[in-house]
């Protein structure tokens, strides 16, 4: 739901301060944050959620070369 995602961004510093860490990384990665964070909603799993993305983007760009 793009409505409340955006909402969370807004009105959330620790979501914000997230969304904006993986910006550089592509939407694509941004959009995996969003998709993860709405499915569970909890923020006990931030860290979890994000150090995968993390690590999927490095993999990402070793296969890119």
């Amino acid at each position: 739901d793009r409505a409340k995602w955006d909402a969370l961004v807004e009105y959330d510093p620790d979501i914000a301060r997230i969304a904006a860490a993986l910006k550089p990384y592509g939407e694509k990665y941004t959009d995996q944050f969003a998709s993860a964070y709405l499915a569970i909603n909890d923020k006990n799993y931030l860290a979890a959620i994000v150090q995968k993305i993390i690590a999927t983007a490095k993999q990402d760009a070793a296969q890119r070369g």
